[in-house]
This record gives structure tokens, sequence and C-alpha cells, in this order.
């Protein structure tokens, strides 16, 4: 009874209206940001319109990215040489010109390169936040010890919010339950946006130390420690492991590495330069901490390159899109980051988000942006491939009289055309004339594909290094398929694995091997379905009926297969079809 008098005193509530009120008097614009982008979304959710949401967008984003960016402002004014006037005026004229002249919408529907810009700039204004106050600082212990205290003050804010989140929620969902008062289920879209934006942003902010704390500070969290060397060391050492390995593999067999490798370089560089960052104000405390640093750049460069070989095939085969791009120019911020580290004598940890502000400002606006990069490249693949055919006449697409395309333009064409018509359709529509341009600029994606293949009329050869079979079964499998006491629906994808189900009382075992080989064991008998003999049928896009056979003492079976595909000779396959299961009378 004590303590709830003593947290429901006046002195409780003036000691949190006063810190309430000092937070928003250090921040004040940070904070009328985060407000007003939590009044526009909770007036959207209210409206439930999606015309008023379209109309709220720019306003929404805009104000988003003014608490980052005003932050950053904000923070950084007490340095002596940052002059506040310009740095607030600067800031005011960022986002009104974002305002004014961002584009979420355009004739054709959302505009893509709105949302990438958008999440980029976001990105920057925190990454701007991290590193101004510190660019003009001697060392790197203020910046180290500043961002420590965002990581935490973040972690913090994200743990009050949750748990008040839920705690409210729950209350509410009992006052509905319990007293039987109706509550609109908006009211928790309405709570959720309040307490995750406006509310977290301020108790972020409340945890955040100034700039004169920082600089004395030289502390350092053992749990820090204990995280980086415990949780996320081995999480690098698992995926080093991995990605040698599989450069190992690629060595021996000489085979190009897979796209997908990137994303996984990616992330061990990600997790790597982390635990090297949280470790650095201990660099020279311990052997095996010195050891990393020296080690971890050295070990990165031979996966740098096998990313740079990865996405180059990649680009090559289909060209340059947005998230290739952001791949390649990622790449190549990795091998700078790494050079770096590996020359370099000062170690200065700035130049990471310095660099990755830079990267994100190219590739978000101007000539070498990700947008203007993937559409110069696709668009010439595809005039390139249109010309050679003879298929631009004064400027517009005419009908190809059924002219065949090696595997190669091929895979040029149906790549192009996928891009043009989703990120850059107003280039289709100047190349396409009359009804079709119409027709095409009010279609989807799938429609817009298929009236620009319909009226170049190309006859396509298959691409050699994949297989993809669609089945006709004859009418007299099926009826006699109708006789069977059960039917088991199965789907490969290329990997070993072994799933159980029950047929009535009977326990039943699919077994898919390597080597092509499907095994189902019905209590102790087996069925044997070797169908490695379907990648024979040859890359036809339409076949008769693709079945196999199997017997034991007590049970006949048929595998149907509805559809098989496989992207290389390496691949083992992905099938899907039907067993027929029929008891011996």
């Amino acid at each position: 009874m004590a303590n709830l008098k003593r947290f429901l005193s006046i002195d409780t509530f003036v000691t949190y209206g006063g810190n309430f009120l000092k937070v928003h008097h250090r921040f004040p614009l940070t904070l009328l940001s985060s407000f007003l982008a939590t009044a526009f979304i909770i007036y959207s959710i209210y409206n439930d319109d999606d015309r008023v949401f379209q109309k709220l967008q720019p306003s929404i984003f805009n104000f988003y990215l003014g608490i980052p960016l005003f932050l950053a402002v904000e923070i950084s004014k007490k340095r002596k040489w940052i002059n506040p006037i310009f740095s607030y005026s600067l800031a005011f004229v960022i986002l009104i010109a974002y305002f004014f002249f961002a584009e979420p919408q355009t004739v054709f529907g959302e505009n893509k390169s709105f949302y990438f810009r958008t999440i980029t700039l976001g990105l920057i204004f925190h990454l701007a936040v991290s590193v101004i106050p510190f660019l003009k600082t001697k060392g790197s212990n203020g910046f180290w010890q500043f961002n420590k205290s965002l990581f935490i003050a973040i972690l913090t804010a994200f743990l009050y919010s949750m748990t008040l989140f839920g705690g409210l929620s729950l209350a509410l969902l009992a006052i509905e339950n319990l007293f039987e008062v109706s509550i609109p289920d908006k009211s928790y879209g309405y709570l959720f946006v309040l307490i995750n934006l406006y509310i977290n942003t301020t108790l972020f902010l409340s945890h955040l130390p100034s700039l004169e704390e920082i600089d004395q500070d030289s502390s350092y969290p053992k749990g820090l420690k204990l995280f980086t060397q415990y949780v996320l060391l081995p999480l690098v050492g698992i995926y080093l492991l991995i990605l040698l390995g599989y450069e190992t593999k690629i060595i021996l067999h000489w085979n190009l590495p897979k796209g997908w490798v990137s994303y996984l370089v990616l992330a061990s560089a990600i997790f790597g330069i982390l635990a090297f960052l949280l470790l650095y104000p201990l660099k020279n405390s311990s052997s095996w901490i010195r050891r990393y640093n020296t080690l971890y750049y050295w070990i990165l460069l031979p996966l740098i390159l096998l990313m740079f070989v990865a996405i180059y095939v990649r680009i090559n085969q289909y060209g340059v899109t947005e998230p290739r791009y952001y791949v390649a120019i990622l790449s190549v911020l990795l091998l700078f980051i790494s050079l770096y580290f590996i020359l370099s004598s000062k170690d200065d940890i700035r130049i990471i988000p310095l660099s990755l502000v830079i990267i994100g400002l190219i590739s978000a606006y101007g000539p070498f942006s990700s947008f203007e990069v993937a559409k110069r490249n696709q668009t010439k693949r595809f005039m390139e491939l249109l010309t050679k055919h003879n298929l631009i006449q004064h400027g517009k697409l005419t009908s190809s009289g059924g002219i065949s395309l090696n595997a190669r333009e091929s895979e040029v064409f149906s790549s192009s055309l996928e891009h043009l018509s989703e990120s850059e359709p107003e280039i289709m529509i100047d190349l396409l004339e009359g009804e079709l341009a119409d027709k095409f600029r009010t279609s989807d994606l799938h429609t817009r594909k298929f009236l620009v293949r319909t009226h170049l009329d190309f006859k396509e050869t298959k691409i050699n290094q994949s297989q993809s079979i669609s089945i006709n079964r004859k009418r007299s499998l099926i009826e006699n398929a109708y006789s069977a006491h059960y039917i088991i629906e199965v789907n490969t994808f290329g990997k070993i694995w072994k799933e159980e189900t029950n047929l009535d009382e009977m326990k039943v075992t699919l077994k898919q091997s390597k080597s092509m080989n499907l095994i189902v064991s019905i209590e102790k008998e087996e069925l044997l379905f070797d169908y490695s003999s379907i990648q024979e049928q040859g890359s036809s896009p339409e076949t008769n009926e693709v079945s196999y056979r199997a017997t034991s003492k007590s049970w006949k079976a048929v595998l149907v297969i509805d559809s098989f595909y496989r992207s290389s000779e390496q691949d083992e396959g992905s099938m899907s079809g039907k067993i027929y299961l029929i008891k011996k009378i």
C-alpha cells in the first residue's frame, strides 16, 4: 500500500511531468515531427479510406523523415563548429523539397522509387545522427560512446514500448469482455501507432545523455562484451565457415556461384563489422580481440570476390535491377572498408557511417542512382534486341512475324520486359501505339507482358540450363486413378527429406533421396519411385502423361507428376504430383 501511495503521489507526477517537459524542451522539433506523423497515421486509420491515405502519404513520410533529421540538428547544435541557423534552415529546405517533389503515386499506380528513396533517406538521416556531432572531434572514443548510448536507448525504448502496448491492449480486452463494452478494433491500431511512434520516440530521447556527458564517458558495459563474444562472434564464425566451404566447393567443381550467396556474404559482413565496432574500445585489451581485428577483414576479401562474381553473373544474365544494384554497390563498399582497415594505421570507425551516407546519397539520387542505372541498362538491352531483329520503325514496335530468339536473347527479352513493364511503363507506352498503348496503360503487370509478347509473336528457344514440364494427363489414367483407395499429394524441392502421415490406422512414411528416388513406406512395405528419367523429357512446355508405377506385397501405386522444374544440371529439381495407392485384393 505504501508503494502504491508513493506511485500516486504528487511528487511522482511532478517528476514524470518535469522529465516529459524537459525532453520536449531539449528536442522540440524532433518530437513535434513524431507527434504529427502519429496524428496523420491515426487519422488515416480512422478514415479507413485508401484515397485519404494516398493524400496523407507525403505528409506522413515527411514528418517521419523529420524525426532523425531534426534530431541530428538538435543534438549537434552545441558544437561550436556547427552553425545552428544554417543547420535548421538546411533541414527545413530538405523536408520542403521532399514534400513538393516526392511522388508516392503515378498514373501507373504506386511509385516504387518513392519508397526506395524514402527508406534510403531515413537510413541516411539516422546515420547522420550517429556521426555529425563527432565529425571534428579527435579520436573515436566519443563517437563510440555516443553510439553505444544510442544502441542502449533504442533497446530500452523498444522494451518499454512493447510492454506498455501489450499491457494496455490486454487492459482494453479485459474491459471489453468483463464489462461487455464494445471497443472498436481500430482502437488497438491507434494505441499501437501512438506508443510505437510518439511515445517510443519520447522514451528514446529521454535516455540520451548530453554531448558533454558523452565526451567525458569512458565506460564499457560488461554485458556488451559478453554479448559480442558469445553471441555475435559465433554467428560470424558459422557464416564464415559456410561461405569458405562453399567457395572451396566452387573452386573444386569450377562452377559459378549462386546469386543467393551475395546475401549471405552481406549478412556475415554485417555481423562481423558490428562485432568489430562493439569491441573497438577493447582492441588493445586482449590478444584474441587483436587477432580478430587483424584477421577478419583479410578473411572477408575472398568472400567479397565471391560476392562480385555472383552479382556479375546475375547482372550479365538478367541486367541491372534496383536490388542487384544495391548488392553491387554494397560489394564495393565492403571492399573499400576491408582495404581501409587492412591498410590504414588510424582505424577510424567513423569511416563506416560516413561511407554509408555517401553510398546512400549516390544510390538514391542523381544519374548514378539505382533507378537511373537500372532504367538505362534494361532499356539498352531491350532496344538492342529489338533493333537487331528490325522491330523498331519510326520509334514504334512492329510485329515480328514469328522471328525466333535463341536462348540468350530469350533471357534478355524476358528480364527486360519484366523490369520495364513494372518499373518503367512509360518507356513501353512510348514504344506502343493506338489501342495497344491504351490497354497497356490500364493493365496489370501480367497482362502488360502478355500484350507485348502477343504483339511481337516471338518464338523463344528454351534456356538449356532450366527445365519446366507441364503435364496433360490422359483421361484413361485419371479414370483408373479414381479407383485408388488413397491419394497422397507430394511436393519435393530437390532436398533430402522425410515426412510421416497416417492413412486410417496405418503409418505411412514418405522419404525423398537426393538421387530423385521417392520411397513410400506403408507399415513394413516399401514402394520405390525412381523418377530421374523425367529429366530426359527435355524442356518441352507440354508433354503427355508422366507417371511411374511401383508395387509391393499388399499395394500397387502410381506416381503421377503434375509439374517438374530444375534450374540447372546440378539441381535435383522440384516436383509436384499425386500418389494413387491401390490395395491388392
